[in-house]
């Protein structure tokens, strides 16, 4: 059964319309994990001498045992951005005499074969031989390794499952994001770390066989679990009622927004599809954990001569959803724009809802950046200050600009590295939207100072906001030039 997967699975990739362009991408994803393989093995041969001429490692295994815990967290977010959930296009299957199992084992065992999967022992294993080896012996070196393959095995099935089951709940990021922002503030400022005991977990495998055992019992109950999941949800019904529910939760939530205006009515439809599909939650969630950014520059010391790069700082922290979604503003209506131009609605209507959609989106961005006001009054005026900017500036521009040439995007696909819809014009869309406020604060602050050139940022955004009708208007009537050539490119 498994070779007629397989050469089904082959006969699928070489009969498809775009064979040439995904064999092309496959090539180049080949030779890349080829480099990067070169390169991890490179790294772990010179990694013992490394650690033996560093002064400030008194013990290289202890020092490999503490920060062990920060490289599988490592990997596990690496894995989460990269690596795919298995998947087989199942319709075919379903009136064939194939059990579930058969189809599950085949997705399980498909994924196993991965590169993330022996990077750990390849990045270790020469550490192991040259400095465990004359001090522990042989046995030792099965039982440290073997605890981190299988660790590392734990974790691929743990990302598969989070994926499956954990990844569209807000819950579940706001405890991650509470969990790192809490380490953040108890190692910088109270000298504890909630990973510090993790490295005695991994020194005990010096001595005893404990965590190997742990270890495996761990990873065959996530084995389990995953098989049992796969197996309960492989018919498409199963799975589009999984997919549906937390959407119609979340709207339900907001449906009194359609109640009050027409405006809010075509905003709740947009908040709807955002929820709705992969591209846009990713989007969405990318940027919920991007309010943790200013953690590495707020409250050093090293961009104190440079207050400049603040600006920075100040608009990208108050607009993260807004930058990342309105870059895209068409192009997240792929497929749906004709429906909107034929019904009788007023395009600088649909355009206002939108605007408010993302006005909505800094204002919430802005007040979870409301606690930086640790680090200082000045630093919250600096995200005030890019709020107001964006909400006057940066939106009227991402509406317009995203006009300029916006391509289809297949909205089930995740965002990380993902570049559908990307162009040129949203590469050179970032530049007037974060060095825009330079043109502002550059002449300002030569002549007055910084928190005056923060200021007159502020104020610039406050006249834009009052100006939004009138640009609105520009925008609308640039649109109805270009609607049906926008239509043909947003159609997949």
């Amino acid at each position: 059964m498994i070779k007629h997967f397989l050469n089904h699975q082959w006969l699928q990739f070489r009969r498809s319309a775009s064979f040439e362009r995904e064999l092309g991408i496959t090539i180049f994803i080949w030779i890349m994990g080829i480099f990067a393989l070169v390169s991890i093995i490179s790294l772990a041969a010179a990694l013992p001498r490394i650690l033996y001429e560093i002064p400030q490692i008194n013990d290289p295994i202890v020092f490999i045992n503490e920060v062990l815990i920060y490289y599988f967290l490592g990997e596990l977010l690496i894995r989460y951005f990269i690596q795919k959930v298995p998947a087989l296009d199942i319709q075919p299957y379903l009136n064939l005499p194939i059990t579930r199992s058969s189809v599950s084992n085949f997705l399980i065992g498909k994924s196993l074969i991965s590169i993330f999967n022996i990077v750990a022992i390849l990045l270790l294993a020469p550490f192991a031989f040259q400095a465990l080896e004359p001090r522990f012996g042989s046995i030792v070196i099965a039982y440290w390794l073997g605890s981190i393959f299988f660790l590392s095995l734990c974790l691929h099935f743990f990302n598969i499952l989070f994926k499956k089951k954990l990844e569209d709940m807000p819950w579940v990021w706001a405890v991650i994001i509470l969990l790192a922002a809490g380490n953040y503030v108890l190692t910088v400022y109270l000298d504890t770390n909630l990973f510090a005991p993790f490295a005695s977990v991994f020194q005990s495998a010096l001595t005893s066989p404990i965590l190997l055992i742990s270890t495996i019992a761990l990873f065959i109950g996530l084995l389990l679990l995953t098989l049992k999941y796969f197996r309960e949800n492989l018919y498409l019904e199963e799975l589009g009622d999984a997919a549906s529910a937390n959407v119609e939760t979340y709207s339900e939530k907001l449906s009194f927004l359609g109640k009050s205006s027409i405006y809010n009515t075509l905003m709740l439809q947009e908040i709807k599809m955002i929820f709705r599909h992969k591209r846009t939650r990713s989007v969405m969630l990318l940027s919920l954990i991007f309010v943790g950014y200013g953690l590495i520059f707020f409250g050093e010391d090293n961009y104190s001569g440079s207050k400049g790069f603040y600006v920075f700082l100040g608009i990208f922290m108050s607009g993260l959803f807004t930058i990342n979604y309105g870059q895209f503003f068409w192009s997240w209506n792929t497929n749906q724009l004709d429906f909107f131009f034929t019904k009788p609605l007023a395009v600088q209507t649909w355009l206002k809802s939108r605007y408010r959609l993302l006005l909505i989106a800094c204002i919430i961005t802005t007040l979870l950046c409301v606690p930086y006001v640790y680090f200082g009054w000045d630093v919250l005026f600096l995200i005030l200050a890019g709020s107001l900017y964006n909400i006057g500036i940066n939106i009227p521009l991402m509406i317009r600009f995203s006009l300029w040439g916006p391509k289809a995007i297949d909205l089930n696909k995740g965002a990380f590295m993902n570049y559908q819809g990307t162009g040129a014009a949203q590469w050179l869309m970032g530049i007037p939207l974060l060095a825009g406020p330079y043109v502002i604060y550059i002449p300002v602050s030569s002549f007055f100072g910084y928190m005056p050139a923060i200021s007159a940022i502020a104020v610039c955004g406050i006249l834009g906001f009052t100006l939004r009708d009138y640009f609105i208007k520009l925008i609308a009537q640039k649109l109805a030039k270009v609607k049906y050539k926008l239509i043909h490119d947003l159609t997949l």
